[in-house]
């Protein structure tokens, strides 16, 4: 038992990067014994800004190391009221982030339709007025260090529940199926290939200029696997497209 918990420690710290499992202990320790100090920060936290927004997810990122620390070592107590704090600070950043950018109707058919998984696109479409659109939206954005991405493209103003690695099963038909988890940051989704070549063709002929991702945005991949979103487009949102973002 012994082993195990110095492995498991020993993992976490090269995780956490606190170098040594027993820097990790006692920093995890440390932290345990400033817990009120902790419950207070969470009970007087307000969020309405950005930089309340980062406060909030460093404090949410202490509380989230010392539930799996109190998890790990058996502290059943401590674990409770850990919980607890992390589910209330938890809630308050999402209420943040779910109102944060966000938008609807016309602007959202837009963003969605540049990241759907499907990938598809219709002929003819209007890309400098789409582009111009989301930038003057503040709906586009890069990434330029993104390896994963042609020069990554991102679109922001949704919040979506991202894919998990657990599935519902029906007994009766055999289907399976991934179940989604709601989330509590703010969130950039990459754009399909069509649009990220799109968006890079128009800037390397000067057309648009597309900004910097601010690095307070989570990003977010599009699809069927773990911490993806789910974007599909309903009949009412390709009508959008088909009827004010073709060239006439």
């Amino acid at each position: 038992m012994f082993e195990a918990q110095e492995f498991i420690d020993g993992l976490s710290a090269h995780m956490e990067g606190d170098g040594t499992a027993e820097k990790y202990v006692e920093n995890r320790e440390h932290a345990l014994a400033k817990l009120k100090e902790i419950k207070k920060k969470v009970m007087a936290s307000k969020i309405t800004t950005i930089e309340e927004y980062q406060q909030a997810m460093a404090l949410k990122s202490i509380i989230s190391s010392l539930w799996c620390y109190t998890f790990n070592h058996d502290k059943k107590e401590m674990f409770e009221e850990v919980s607890t704090l992390e589910n209330d600070l938890g809630q308050k950043i999402a209420k943040f982030a779910r109102s944060y950018g966000r938008v609807r109707g016309e602007l959202a058919h837009v963003v969605k339709y540049v990241c759907h998984q499907a990938g598809w696109r219709y002929r003819g479409d209007d890309t400098k007025k789409i582009a111009r659109t989301l930038l003057k939206n503040n709906l586009l954005f890069k990434d330029e260090n993104d390896s994963d991405y042609v020069n990554g493209y991102y679109v922001t103003g949704l919040h979506l529940a991202v894919g998990d690695n657990v599935f519902g099963f029906s007994r009766y038909t055999g289907r399976q199926w991934r179940l989604y988890a709601k989330v509590c940051v703010i969130q950039a989704f990459s754009c399909n290939g069509l649009w990220r070549s799109e968006f890079k063709r128009l800037e390397d002929e000067g057309i648009i200029t597309v900004p910097p991702l601010p690095d307070f945005y989570y990003k977010t991949g599009v699809g069927d696997y773990k911490h993806a979103a789910r974007v599909y487009l309903s009949h009412k949102e390709k009508n959008t497209i088909w009827n004010n973002y073709l060239s006439r």
